[in-house]
Protein backbone atom coordinates (compact mmCIF):
# COMPACT_ATOMS: atom_id res chain seq x y z
CA UNK A 1 0.00 0.00 0.00
CA UNK A 2 2.71 2.21 1.11
CA UNK A 3 4.49 1.79 -2.34
CA UNK A 4 0.91 2.53 -4.53
CA UNK A 5 0.99 5.61 -2.64
CA UNK A 6 4.67 6.66 -3.74
CA UNK A 7 3.61 5.97 -7.05
CA UNK A 8 0.73 7.95 -7.32
CA UNK A 9 2.81 10.96 -5.76
CA UNK A 10 4.85 10.41 -7.73
CA UNK A 11 2.94 10.32 -10.93
CA UNK A 12 0.88 13.71 -9.91
CA UNK A 13 3.90 15.16 -9.49
CA UNK A 14 5.45 13.68 -12.65
CA UNK A 15 2.18 15.12 -14.34
CA UNK A 16 2.60 18.40 -13.48
CA UNK A 17 5.91 19.10 -12.81
CA UNK A 18 6.79 18.18 -17.03
CA UNK A 19 4.00 21.01 -18.27
CA UNK A 20 5.71 23.41 -16.09
CA UNK A 21 9.26 22.59 -17.34
CA UNK A 22 8.57 22.49 -20.86
CA UNK A 23 6.56 25.94 -20.85
CA UNK A 24 9.60 27.81 -18.81
CA UNK A 25 11.92 26.95 -21.97
CA UNK A 26 11.19 29.19 -24.59
CA UNK A 27 10.64 28.01 -27.71
CA UNK A 28 13.89 28.75 -30.49
CA UNK A 29 12.41 31.30 -33.23
CA UNK A 30 12.35 29.96 -37.10
CA UNK A 31 14.44 31.43 -39.71
CA UNK A 32 11.14 33.46 -40.85
CA UNK A 33 10.66 34.92 -37.81
CA UNK A 34 14.27 36.27 -37.08
CA UNK A 35 13.62 37.65 -40.70
CA UNK A 36 10.56 39.43 -39.69
CA UNK A 37 12.58 40.94 -36.74
CA UNK A 38 15.10 42.07 -39.01
CA UNK A 39 13.00 43.30 -41.80
CA UNK A 40 10.52 45.23 -38.93
CA UNK A 41 14.12 47.05 -37.22
CA UNK A 42 15.38 47.51 -40.51
CA UNK A 43 12.83 48.73 -43.10
CA UNK A 44 13.65 47.73 -47.02
CA UNK A 45 16.82 45.75 -45.70
CA UNK A 46 18.22 42.88 -47.76
CA UNK A 47 19.18 39.99 -45.79
CA UNK A 48 22.12 38.15 -47.54
CA UNK A 49 23.44 35.46 -44.88
CA UNK A 50 21.57 34.01 -42.15
CA UNK A 51 22.68 31.74 -40.10
CA UNK A 52 22.09 29.71 -36.40
CA UNK A 53 24.55 28.48 -34.26
CA UNK A 54 24.53 27.54 -30.60
CA UNK A 55 27.15 28.63 -27.99
CA UNK A 56 27.12 27.04 -24.68
CA UNK A 57 23.48 26.72 -23.95
CA UNK A 58 22.00 29.42 -25.70
CA UNK A 59 21.16 29.67 -29.56
CA UNK A 60 21.92 32.82 -31.86
CA UNK A 61 21.22 33.89 -35.20
CA UNK A 62 23.47 35.74 -37.30
CA UNK A 63 22.56 37.72 -39.82
CA UNK A 64 24.59 40.05 -42.40
CA UNK A 65 22.25 42.72 -44.17
CA UNK A 66 22.61 45.60 -46.50
CA UNK A 67 20.69 48.53 -45.01
CA UNK A 68 20.89 52.19 -46.57
CA UNK A 69 24.22 51.15 -48.64
CA UNK A 70 26.05 49.70 -45.97
CA UNK A 71 26.98 46.46 -44.65
CA UNK A 72 25.70 45.14 -41.12
CA UNK A 73 26.37 42.33 -39.32
CA UNK A 74 23.36 41.54 -36.73
CA UNK A 75 23.62 39.10 -33.12
CA UNK A 76 19.93 38.05 -32.46
CA UNK A 77 18.86 36.28 -29.48
CA UNK A 78 17.20 32.95 -30.58
CA UNK A 79 14.55 32.91 -28.12
CA UNK A 80 13.97 36.42 -27.71
CA UNK A 81 14.81 37.65 -31.28
CA UNK A 82 16.66 40.85 -29.55
CA UNK A 83 18.89 42.53 -31.48
CA UNK A 84 21.89 41.73 -29.06
CA UNK A 85 24.88 43.34 -31.61
CA UNK A 86 25.45 45.00 -34.39
CA UNK A 87 28.13 45.92 -36.16
CA UNK A 88 28.81 47.85 -39.44
CA UNK A 89 31.31 46.02 -41.88
CA UNK A 90 33.54 48.14 -43.94
CA UNK A 91 34.50 47.91 -47.36
CA UNK A 92 37.81 48.27 -48.37
CA UNK A 93 36.61 51.22 -50.66
CA UNK A 94 34.84 52.69 -47.17
CA UNK A 95 38.29 52.90 -45.18
CA UNK A 96 40.11 54.51 -48.36
CA UNK A 97 37.03 57.05 -48.07
CA UNK A 98 37.36 56.98 -44.24
CA UNK A 99 41.46 57.63 -44.74
CA UNK A 100 40.89 60.50 -47.45
CA UNK A 101 38.58 62.22 -45.32
CA UNK A 102 40.57 62.44 -42.18
CA UNK A 103 43.64 63.00 -44.01
CA UNK A 104 41.76 66.36 -45.27
CA UNK A 105 40.36 67.76 -42.39
CA UNK A 106 42.63 66.13 -39.81
CA UNK A 107 39.63 65.05 -36.76
CA UNK A 108 37.42 62.98 -36.01
CA UNK A 109 34.37 61.48 -37.94
CA UNK A 110 31.10 62.05 -36.56
CA UNK A 111 29.22 60.10 -38.33
CA UNK A 112 28.73 59.03 -42.30
CA UNK A 113 26.76 57.62 -45.25
CA UNK A 114 27.33 57.01 -48.36
CA UNK A 115 25.13 57.14 -52.00
CA UNK A 116 25.54 54.19 -54.71
CA UNK A 117 25.04 54.85 -57.91
CA UNK A 118 26.05 52.44 -61.25
CA UNK A 119 28.73 54.54 -61.50
CA UNK A 120 29.63 56.87 -58.40
CA UNK A 121 29.95 55.97 -55.08
CA UNK A 122 29.09 59.01 -52.73
CA UNK A 123 30.58 59.39 -49.22
CA UNK A 124 29.11 62.09 -46.77
CA UNK A 125 31.33 62.84 -43.57
CA UNK A 126 30.21 64.81 -40.43
CA UNK A 127 33.86 65.53 -38.76
CA UNK A 128 34.98 67.24 -35.34
CA UNK A 129 37.80 69.39 -36.36
CA UNK A 130 41.14 69.56 -33.63
CA UNK A 131 39.15 73.01 -32.54
CA UNK A 132 35.67 71.25 -31.85
CA UNK A 133 34.21 73.04 -34.99
CA UNK A 134 31.99 70.64 -37.19
CA UNK A 135 32.37 70.49 -41.22
CA UNK A 136 31.27 68.50 -43.61
CA UNK A 137 33.09 66.59 -46.23
CA UNK A 138 31.48 64.74 -49.89
CA UNK A 139 34.01 62.93 -51.64
CA UNK A 140 32.51 61.48 -55.23
CA UNK A 141 34.36 58.32 -56.92
CA UNK A 142 32.66 57.63 -60.24
CA UNK A 143 34.16 55.59 -63.41
CA UNK A 144 32.63 55.28 -66.77
CA UNK A 145 33.34 52.22 -69.47
CA UNK A 146 35.26 53.13 -72.51
CA UNK A 147 33.58 51.89 -75.15
CA UNK A 148 35.51 49.33 -77.17
CA UNK A 149 37.05 50.28 -80.62
CA UNK A 150 36.06 47.90 -83.39
CA UNK A 151 38.68 46.94 -86.15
Amino acid sequence: MKNIKKILVLLVLFIFLIPLISFSQKKILSEKDIQKIIINEYKDAQIGKLEKKQEADNIFYYAEITFENKKLSLKIDGKSGKIIEKKEILTSVDIKAMELAKSVLDGEIINWSKEVDEEEITYYFKMKDNKGIIKSIEISISWEEEESEEE
